[in-house]
């Protein structure tokens, strides 16, 4: 028995040993780091420069007067509260033209004379129309006339061309319906507080929204470009694009050649083909607030370019 006892008791201080010394070597160890995950891609990478694109937005047209008696000047006010919008957006300079050009699909498309002379006008690539179709008060009678329930309605029409091409990009028509407090007064100004506090204002308000956007949808595929505008016989052209849009010495761009064949169609022209060849690369030497001076590459013939050829970015220089 004693035997047995001294037995359990060796064992014991066996085990009590060979721990401490576990611990002791465990201790002397360096500590492990944790293995860290790699940080998410839009951690450490830095955002790609984004162009500015030039849009103009004219007059909007006005379907019956009478019907916005109640609007601080709709026509004029909307689209320069839209402008306002794509502008926040940060991919837009904006202009606006006191002027009314404001198509339907029952009309002839403006002819591409009228868009490039607003386009040269006002230095934009874009311009933007729209018309509002109809405000009008509707009254339904219910229980044999003893009820009136009154509705506002609110249509809109959109639309979106490209002045190089005389193109139409995009074609909305937006509707909202009013059922309460329908009339706004004119002592509230278009798309202040006082306005979209009322009902009518804030189906403006979903409305604006709404065509903001689709036009930035319309745009988006459609790469920043900037049209030449001088060339000097030593290879150096001038650019109608520069720091405000965000292009900077360095920049890279292909040039483009236009040709765009007409046909007639009464007093105005509309585009049935539209096309482009690639003449060469140019790349950005200088760059001011709404200009910029480029140098055409050893490959592109300084010939073959003109004024209104337009360039299309290729690679930054910068993020």
């Amino acid at each position: 028995m004693k035997n047995l006892i001294a037995l359990l008791m060796g064992l014991l201080l066996a085990q009590l040993t060979l721990g401490q010394t576990t611990t002791t070597s465990m201790s002397l160890a360096p500590p492990q780091q944790a293995t860290e995950m790699p940080a998410p891609a839009s951690d450490y990478r830095a955002p790609e420069r984004k162009f500015k694109k030039k849009i103009l937005a004219t007059a909007f047209a006005v379907n019956k007067n009478v019907q916005v008696d109640d609007l601080d000047a709709v026509g004029q006010n909307f689209p320069k509260e839209l402008l306002h919008r794509l502008y926040l957006t940060q991919g837009f300079l904006i202009r606006l033209s006191p002027n009314v050009l404001s198509f339907n699909y029952e009309t002839e498309a403006p002819s591409i004379q009228l868009l490039h002379q607003l386009g040269t006008q006002y230095d934009s690539q874009f311009v933007l129309s729209g018309t509002l179709i109809d405000a009008n008060v509707v009254t339904e009678k219910k229980f044999w006339g003893l009820v009136e329930n009154k509705k506002r309605h609110l249509i809109l029409q959109v639309e979106l061309h490209d002045v190089a091409s005389g193109s139409l990009l995009g074609q909305h028509r937006l509707s909202q319906i009013v059922d309460q407090e329908i009339l706004v007064g004119k002592d509230k100004p278009f798309a202040s507080n006082a306005f979209f506090a009322t009902p009518y204002g804030k189906a403006f308000d979903q409305l604006l929204e709404q065509a903001t956007h689709m036009i930035v949808k319309d745009l988006e595929p459609i790469r920043f470009y900037a049209k030449i505008i001088q060339v000097n016989p030593d290879g150096e052209v001038m650019l109608d694009a520069g720091a405000n849009s965000t292009v900077l010495p360095g920049d890279m761009f292909a040039v483009f050649g236009r040709q765009i064949n007409l046909s007639a169609q009464g007093m105005a022209h509309t585009s049935i083909e539209h096309q482009e060849r690639r003449l060469g690369t140019l790349a950005v030497i200088r760059s001011q607030k709404t200009l910029s001076v480029a140098e055409l590459s050893a490959d592109t013939k300084v010939s073959e370019v003109k004024v209104g050829d337009i360039v299309r970015v290729e690679s930054l220089v910068g993020r």
